[in-house]
C-alpha cells in the first residue's frame, strides 16, 4: 500500500506541463498533487510509527473508561460504514468516464502520465485504463480508510 501511495504521488506530480496556464485546470492539478502527496506522507508516517513501536506505545498509554469503549466502538463501526459508502459512491464516478472515453485526446487527468507525456492506443490503452483503475481504487481506499482507525 505504501509503495502504491508513493507511485500515485509521483504519477500526480507528472501532471504538470510547460504549457499550463493559470486557471481551473492548473488549480485542479495542484489540488490532486497535494492530495497524492498527503496520502503518501500519511501512510509513510503510519508505517514508521508502526515499525518503531511508537504507535503501540500510544495505544497502550491510552486508557479509556469501560463506559466509553462501547460508544467508541459504535462510532468506529459507523465511521467505517460511512467510509465504505463514500468509497462505493466515489469509485463509479471515476471508473465510468474512464472506460467510456474512447478518444485519447479527451483523456482526463486521472490517466496521467498517459495521454499527456506518453501516447498509447488500442489494446495498450485498455491495459493502462485497467491499471489506473486499480491504482485509483487502492488510493481511494487508503484515503478514506486511513481516517477510520479503531
Amino acid at each position: 500500500m505504501l509503495a502504491m501511495a508513493w507511485l500515485n504521488a509521483g504519477r500526480m506530480l507528472s501532471a504538470f506541463d510547460k504549457t499550463d496556464k493559470f486557471g481551473v485546470v492548473l488549480l485542479l492539478k495542484l489540488a490532486a498533487s497535494a492530495a497524492g502527496l498527503h496520502s503518501a506522507l500519511m501512510q509513510t508516517s503510519f508505517f514508521v510509527a508502526s515499525c518503531t513501536g511508537n504507535l503501540d506505545r500510544v495505544f497502550l498509554d491510552a486508557r479509556l473508561p469501560k463506559s466509553d469503549v462501547t460508544r467508541y466502538r459504535r462510532l468506529a463501526v459507523i465511521h467505517a460504514v460511512v467510509c465504505w459508502i463514500a468509497t462505493l459512491a466515489h469509485v463509479p464516478i471515476f471508473l465510468v468516464p474512464l472506460f467510456v472515453i474512447e478518444n485519447e485526446s479527451e483523456l482526463n487527468m486521472t490517466m496521467i502520465p498517459f495521454g499527456i507525456h506518453v501516447f498509447v492506443s488500442g489494446f495498450l490503452l485498455v491495459v493502462v485504463k485497467l491499471v489506473m483503475a486499480v491504482q485509483f481504487m487502492v488510493g481511494s481506499f487508503v484515503w478514506y480508510f486511513s481516517h477510520s482507525v479503531n
